[in-house]
């Protein structure tokens, strides 16, 4: 629309806003096609005489949904935070209407405020107003905000708050039943809704006109500026005699034809509107609906009535809309084809089957006794089963011979209905839908199968896809299952919510599938809350959850109001793992009290899915989403040292050490509002107490940690762990101990002694004597006999002090050489792979990769203990080194040899192994069988509850290097690390750190 100067084109404030929402109402009149609200509109007025809600009236067609009118107030930006004086001005207006009607709700009557998309917390405040809509009693409403709390809960106080002192809780919650929040992304030209508008009038046209559109927005804006400030109204035939010429061929009458297409466009709306509700930007809401009624049928039937069914979020909404769509086409093409006819099961609940039938046919120019092809979407979502209209359904399709019904439901039908299961989506469909909303960024369809299961269904993956789309909208997995699981329970009242309590608790216990019906001991009544609240299913009389995400979720509740639950959830490995999703559920729920219970659990029983549980529920941070921080909140130093104590704990064999809890560290903590630091140095160094900005020049603290504090009871553990992780990298990069392991001794020493000579170990084959070491040592300390002394080697910096006492260790180990531990290259050339010759790498590689083996077992064993049963390559050991290796005839960089490997278990009494072959370099990476890996493992080691996972890795850098053996050591650690959130990367050792090994211990025989 740049091309397009009007006077709606520039301007600001408040009655700019409602000119714009008015533009789209007027819109809506001239094309027909329903409003935000999904009615159509038959009227508008401006300035009404609606305390609070005087800027637009709009009434609707008789019959074309539930409401005849809605008052709108429009307000740009609004905060409905308790203490705004124009949202308690909103209350106060609400409240009044409410007691027009002596506090019932009017059916047919409804309030509505419009704001900008961007208008703080909308989207919450629009949610607690359909969660009041969906309970008929304050009771059951106030029930379930108590059980799940959340965001809504949060945004009632602040609704009590406006209306404190104002009205009783019952008259605020009949308030919050008669008010519509909508919000719209109209400011700019470039917003969806003006461009949406734009399409909407230039498709009057045939082909669609786009500068006659233009023309007829800046026209409709201009008559909406004029009725706006005059305080009138207008309606459809109105609009169109002061449009005049600028006025829409044909104006759309009402011919069969027409009507037929405006079916359609409210399909697309009604489709459009459920997507919105999710997120997605009304312009490409309607587009992606558009799209998807648009596509195949996926069931078929030649039934005369049949009903699709399938769990939560499989697509049965838009499955319906598939079918009307294709009998709207098919009337279209066929005058005598069956009329398409959609309803909402919630329009049976206040009219007969039989009237709205009559009715739309009617509507449609049909015959008494035409075909009709009924949709009936949503019977489960109301108190009507399929028994009740079977009746009249029969006496319909006996009537009126080629008529057709398709009902949707979760719930359980007669055997002698025909029942049609939707598929569902293939990784494929999931992983297109998914880059269709992202706008084509790469992602694939993968992870644990509960995770799948959750991406097969199309409501769940546009989730998924929405939360991703963009900065503001990004929410974590944990966050997404929040939000879906919130969502799906809405309506579950309290005694069965704490049913599907217990019935979570039993169905992880047992590994999260489902469980028998005898084993929860359910009453019959119980038994169907349980079915009727559309979460649970029965397989073959056992229960489980229709999405199996949603156990995690529940049981989360068990573990915040159950202690003894909680340890017994980390009473092993293998319980601690299956509980995990669980426990980071819990973890978002929590106050400081609770968060503090279960990290300190999880820290002290199970540190290894302890990080990953407090990753796995961490809030994404960006600077568009509001309310990331909390600048009053003052954090107690007790919080801090609980937390940073019980992280450390697990690395406490870790040297260097900057945490409060290690007796050589001296720290100091400030807390003031909005800010936390935390200042380490070691103790005895002096200096001032206070400690200063991380960015102060005048730092006397050798580390200072800074952050500042959330609004959630978990954040504190949240930064304490960043700090631990930010050990665990810097230790690994700078060698993680490999000096203090005695397996890796003979390959460092190796290394050191060629550094202090200054000489290529793939040039310098011959061992290495100290006399020749000494040579080089004794000058520089002649030198300096009394001070530390750096001396440069070729590009490196060695201590002098350091190279004294590595010639002093090789004496006492009883070396008069050192030599390599691997075998060394056989010939020269140019390329550093071709330095050795096929049956040399061979051996390299087989001795070298056994070796790694057990200087990653010592290392795990003298540093990381605690985490032994959470890193998935030592579950694997003992374990032989599986390799091959192929040559190349090719040249230059291409002509490197292809490795690849992986771990084969072995039986526990058997010592590290590795065996490697040459292999064809045609064959030489073949797809591997993920489950023959998994019976492989089972053959040696019995079922486990949680094996490992299997990788086959493709190349091993570090085998040409100096160091081989403890590069690929460090690669396994980091990567096992990493799988459980212990480290930030894969973290390899610093090249340019070289240290020489310490006595530690006798070690191991070399195998070369």
């Amino acid at each position: 629309m740049s091309e397009f100067v009007s006077p709606y084109s520039k301007g600001g404030g408040g009655s700019r806003f409602e000119n714009l929402v008015g533009l789209q109402y007027a819109t809506n009149l001239l094309s027909g096609r329903l409003c935000s609200f999904g009615e159509q509109i038959e009227e508008i007025a401006w300035q009404t005489d609606r305390d609070g809600f005087d800027d637009i009236r709009l009434a609707f067609v008789p019959d074309s949904g539930l409401l005849d009118t809605i008052d709108i107030q429009c307000r740009h930006r609004q905060a409905f935070t308790g203490g705004d004086s124009k949202f308690q001005d909103l209350v106060a207006d609400s409240v009044g209407f409410v007691r027009e009607y002596e506090g019932s709700v009017p059916v047919t009557h409804a309030l509505a405020i419009v704001v900008d998309w961007a208008s703080p917390a909308n989207r919450d405040m629009r949610d607690l107003c359909d969660l009041a809509r969906s309970y008929p009693t304050l009771e059951g409403f106030q029930a379930n905000l108590d059980v799940v709390r959340g965001k809504l809960f949060q945004r009632w106080k602040h609704a009590q708050k406006a209306a404190k002192g104002l009205c009783t809780d019952e008259e605020l919650f009949r308030a919050l039943q008669v008010l519509r929040i909508d919000s719209v992304d109209i400011e700019q030209e470039s917003s969806p809704a003006r461009i949406q508008i734009l399409e909407e009038l230039s498709s009057f046209w045939t082909p669609p006109d786009r500068h006659r559109g233009i023309a007829l927005v800046g026209a409709i804006f201009e008559i909406v500026t004029e009725l706006n400030s005059s305080g009138g109204h207008i309606d459809r035939s109105q609009l169109l005699k002061r449009l005049g010429p600028l006025a829409p061929p044909t104006s759309h009458t009402k011919t069969r034809r027409e009507r037929l297409k405006n079916l359609a466009e409210a399909g697309v709306s009604r489709s459009a509107s459920v997507i919105g509700m999710i997120g997605l930007e009304p312009h490409h809401a309607s587009n992606l609906a558009r799209r998807l009624i648009t596509e195949p049928t996926r069931v078929t039937t030649e039934s005369s009535i049949a009903v699709v069914t399938g769990p939560i979020g499989i697509g049965k909404t838009t499955e319906l809309e598939r079918h009307h769509r294709r009998a709207i086409e098919q009337a279209l093409d066929n005058p005598k084809a069956p009329l398409p006819i959609h309803v909402l099961a919630a329009q049976i609940a206040t009219e007969s089957l039989e009237s709205i039938v009559e009715r739309e046919r009617a509507f449609l120019s049909g015959e008494p006794s035409a075909p009709v092809a009924l949709t009936i979407d949503g019977l489960d979502e109301v108190d009507l089963t399929l028994e009740r209209i079977l009746p009249t359904l029969n006496t319909l399709t006996t009537r009126s011979p080629g008529s057709t019904v398709l009902i949707s439901t979760r719930a359980t039908v007669s055997k002698s209905i025909k029942q049609l299961k939707i598929p569902k989506l293939t990784d494929e469909e999931a992983t297109a839908l998914i880059d269709e909303v992202r706008k084509h960024r790469a992602f694939h369809v993968h992870g644990r199968p509960e995770r799948v299961e959750m991406l097969q269904r199309p409501l769940f993956a546009l989730y998924f896809a929405i939360s991703g789309n963009t900065s503001e909208k990004r929410k974590t997995e944990a966050e997404l299952i929040d939000s879906i699981a919130r969502q799906a329970c809405s309506e579950v009242k309290p005694a069965v919510f704490e049913k599907l309590i217990q019935l979570a608790v039993k169905c992880l216990n047992q590994g999260g599938g489902a469980v028998p019906q005898l084993e929860v001991a359910l009453l019959p009544a119980e038994l169907n809350q349980l079915l009727k609240s559309r979460i649970v299913v029965t397989v073959d009389g056992k229960l489980r959850f229709q999405l199996a995400v949603l156990t995690e979720w529940f049981a989360c509740f068990a573990l915040l109001r159950t202690p003894d639950l909680l340890e017994e959830t980390v009473s092993s490995p293998t319980m601690a793992r299956r509980w995990r999703y669980a426990h980071a559920q819990a973890l978002r729920q929590s106050d400081e009290v609770n968060a503090d219970r279960i990290m300190a659990c999880l820290t002290e029983h199970s540190p290894g899915t302890a990080a990953w549980v407090s990753n796995e529920a961490k809030d994404i941070v960006s600077f568009g989403r509001a309310n990331d921080f909390a600048p009053d909140i003052v954090t107690p130093k007790s919080r801090i040292l609980l937390a940073d104590s019980h992280w450390y704990r697990t690395l406490a064999k870790l040297p260097d050490l900057h945490n409060p809890s290690n007796p050589e560290i001296e720290f100091e903590i400030e807390t003031i509002p909005g800010e936390v630091r935390l200042g380490t140095r070691p103790r005895g160094t002096g200096g001032p107490t206070r400690v200063q900005s991380v960015f102060s020049r005048d730092n006397a603290w050798w580390w200072v940690r800074q952050a500042q504090p959330r609004d959630s009871g978990k954040w504190i553990w949240e930064w304490t762990l960043d700090s631990a992780i930010r050990t665990v990298d810097k230790w690994l990069e700078n060698g993680a101990s490999l000096n203090a392991v005695p397996a890796a001794r003979a390959e460092l020493a190796f290394d050191f002694a060629h550094h202090i000579l200054d000489t290529s170990h793939r040039r310098t084959t011959e061992p290495i004597r100290i006399e020749d070491l000494e040579a080089v040592i004794r000058p520089i300390r002649e030198q300096a006999p009394d001070s530390r002394v750096t001396f440069v080697r070729g590009s490196r910096k060695l201590d002098l002090q350091e190279a004294e006492l590595f010639v002093a260790s090789l004496k006492s180990w009883g070396w008069v050489e050192v030599k390599s531990p691997w075998p060394t290259p056989d010939r020269l050339a140019r390329w550093v792979w071709d330095n050795w010759s096929p049956e040399q790498l061979l051996k390299r590689l087989t001795v070298s990769t056994k070796a790694a083996l057990n200087i990653y077992q010592q290392l795990v064993d003298s540093f990381l203990p605690d985490l032994k049963p959470s890193l998935n390559t030592y579950a694997m050991l003992p374990a032989r080194v599986l390799g091959s290796v192929a040559f190349t005839d090719d040249e230059g960089w291409e002509g490197q040899p292809r490795i690849h490997w992986r771990l084969q278990p072995l039986p526990p009494d058997q010592n590290n192994d590795a065996l490697w072959t040459i292999a064809n370099i045609e064959t030489a990476y073949a797809r591997t069988d993920w489950n023959e890996l998994s019976a492989e493992f089972e053959a040696v080691r019995g079922r486990q509850a949680q094996p490992p996972s299997f990788t086959v890795h493709g190349g091993l850098p570090g085998i040409y290097e100096s160091r081989p053996a403890g590069l690929m050591a460090l690669d396994l650690l980091s990567s096992d690390l990493k799988a459980i959130k212990w480290c930030t990367t894969i973290r390899k050792l610093d090249s340019s750190v070289r240290f020489a090994p310490i006595d530690a211990g006798p070690t191991d025989e070399l195998a070369y």
